[in-house]
Order: structure tokens, then C-alpha cells, then sequence
């Protein structure tokens, strides 16, 4: 499970690092590598991006002021994904399965 939440987590840093999202990508990056020492945080961590304004939900990908269709697509997918990750792990967690 940790590693399908990895692979998710690179795959959402690498398409906001190549658009314009660097600090968003750099929050991935870190929870990323954190996986490895602190998994249970991790998660955690990861899950609590999705509250409140200004949150991972709110993030939509442009440039000069157009939203980028395909990357916007593309990056929805993935959040979904990963949310549905991360889910399955604190379920897991909770029940001592993990």
C-alpha cells in the first residue's frame, strides 16, 4: 500500500513541479520521502492536505490565466486516487492491518 501511495505522490509532485506549482510540489516531495521514515504520519499528512481553503482541492493548473484542460484532468485523477489511497491505509491503520 505504501508504495502505490508513493508512486502516487511522485506522479502528483512531478506534474505540479512542471507547472508552476513548485511549493505544492515541494510539500509532495517532502511527505514523499517521509513515507520511508514515518509512514502512519505520513499518511496523515497527506490526508490532511485535502481540508479547508487553499487546499490541495482547490489547486487548478494554468498558464497566463488558461486553465490547462489535460493537466487539469490528469492532476484530478491522481488527488482522487491518492485520497482513495489514502483512505484504505487509515482504515487499515485503525484495524491494526497495517
Amino acid at each position: 500500500m505504501k508504495n502505490e501511495i508513493k508512486k502516487t505522490v511522485i506522479a502528483i509532485t512531478n506534474i505540479l513541479s512542471s507547472n508552476n506549482e513548485g511549493s505544492w510540489a515541494e510539500i509532495f516531495e517532502k511527505l514523499s520521502r517521509e513515507l520511508d521514515v514515518d509512514c502512519e504520519s505520513s499518511i496523515l499528512s497527506l490526508k490532511g492536505l485535502y481540508g479547508g481553503m487553499g487546499s490541495f482541492n482547490d489547486i487548478i493548473l494554468h498558464e497566463n490565466g488558461t486553465p490547462l484542460i489535460r493537466e487539469n484532468d490528469e492532476l484530478d485523477d491522481l488527488r482522487h486516487a491518492l485520497y482513495n489511497q489514502l483512505t484504505q491505509a487509515i482504515d487499515a491503520l485503525n484495524n491494526g492491518k497495517y
